[in-house]
């Protein structure tokens, strides 16, 4: 099982989109994916053709204390995902206090489902603002977690300012070189764009992704239609960025599994 966990550095970036065309990238790529919501916002839904008035969800099982699996959907591309469930304001407080006992339960769980290689599981995190240590069981588990980022000044500010722990990240996710980041939202045509991504290059080196996701109206359209870009448009630059993505992931991870079995050779 391989299990990528993805996060935004603020609201914004784009990490529900990044989330929902990775999975089905993947997909396209014949790997068995699961999608999983665990962001509040339960927008991540939208991207499966979810009908917006479907409030089903796994937060709401648990506080019903009934089995998550009940909650799982299968898109018309037939991708597996879970949202998280649209809560009142009555539910959202007792899930609150129970939080990193229940994603902690969840995560444990997901690590029953789908044991074999190709198997896939792709894990929407809320946003690096957000408390984070509830999420330490899921962080700890990914064999890549991907902050997602935009070429621009606010997102260089928070990397290089306290306003974001990455101290308290990378000691949840355990391992530091599991930690990547993905510029998302890129513009060429942008001097500013431009500018910033090399900024990002020179100072993240290794840890940011080589690949980059180009800002495009494709997107836009696929969520109009509460589906993925490669369905909105199979040619556009998106879908082929989406693919890089996901390419990079399926290696990175098989030369990560064949690094540790030399390990015991």
């Amino acid at each position: 099982m391989n299990r990528i966990v993805i996060v935004g550095l603020k609201g914004g970036v784009g990490s529900t989109t990044v989330t929902a065309n990775l999975s089905h990238a993947l997909h396209l790529l014949s790997k068995e994916t699961i999608t999983v919501d665990l962001a509040e916002l339960n927008l991540l839904r939208l991207h499966f053709t979810m009908d917006i008035n479907n409030d089903d969800g796994w937060a709401k099982y648990f506080l019903n204390n009934k089995c998550w699996s009940n909650a799982g959907y299968e898109s018309p591309q037939r991708m597996r995902f879970v949202p998280f469930g649209t809560l009142n304001s009555s539910e959202l407080e007792k899930y609150c206090a129970h939080k990193e006992e229940w994603i902690a339960k969840l995560s444990g769980e997901l690590s029953t489902v789908g044991m074999d290689a190709e198997h896939w599981q792709i894990i929407h995190l809320q946003n690096l603002e957000h408390n984070q240590r509830a999420n330490r069981e899921i962080l700890h588990s990914a064999d890549i977690v991907l902050v997602v980022i935009n070429p621009e000044p606010v997102s260089y500010y928070l990397i290089n300012s306290n306003h974001v722990n990455f101290g308290e990240l990378k000691g949840l996710v355990g391992e530091e070189n599991k930690i990547k980041f993905l510029i998302n939202n890129y513009q060429p045509e942008s001097e500013v764009s431009q500018d910033f991504r090399l900024v990002l290059q020179k100072e993240l080196t290794s840890t940011l992704l080589p690949v980059s996701l180009h800002r495009d109206t494709t997107v836009i359209d696929s969520i109009a239609n509460l589906t993925n870009v490669h369905t909105t448009s199979p040619h556009s630059q998106a879908d082929r960025d989406y693919q890089s993505l996901a390419f990079w992931c399926v290696t990175h991870l098989y030369s990560r599994s064949n690094d540790k079995r030399g390990e015991y050779v």
